[in-house]
């Protein structure tokens, strides 16, 4: 799995100089002049793992900083292509089942089997694992994915 390079921030303001900084939550990051009304910066991965709203300002040399912009980032939808197995005989005990789709979160993300909450165990945003308790397969099970 190649690692991510982060979010590409531009800018735009007026009275930027060579020497300012993007600041995150205060955070400095390494930040590019472009002119005087453009400045980019890289927000690295940690900033954008889990939803939250990040505050963004811009620093000059002497430590003066400018107003506060708000920047959120909002969780992915997940979404749910297959389950593996598709099916189990009644009483056939505990066992595990394997959600595979696509935008699963390392660890926000949770089953709703039966009407009960399961939680998974993340493997990869396209696959999570969910154990099921003897008393979800006392009957048999046919799954399905809904949207």
């Amino acid at each position: 799995m190649a690692a991510s390079t982060g979010v590409q921030l531009q800018l735009t303001g007026v009275s930027f100089v060579q020497g300012n900084v993007v600041k995150v939550d205060g955070v400095s990051l390494s930040t590019t002049f472009v002119s005087e009304t453009a400045l980019t910066a890289t927000l690295p991965d940690t900033f954008t793992s889990k939803a939250a709203t990040h505050l963004v300002t811009v620093a000059s040399a002497e430590g003066m900083e400018s107003n506060a912009v708000s920047f959120s980032v909002e969780n992915p939808v997940p979404q749910i292509s297959s389950l593996v197995p598709i099916e189990t005989n009644a009483n056939t005990g505990a066992m595990t089942l394997e959600v595979l789709g696509s935008n699963f979160l390392v660890k926000d993300t949770s089953v709703n089997f039966n009407g009960s909450l399961r939680q998974t165990a993340y493997i990869s945003a396209m696959k999570v694992t969910v154990n099921l308790q003897s008393s979800d397969t006392s009957t048999r099970v046919h799954t399905r994915s809904t949207r």
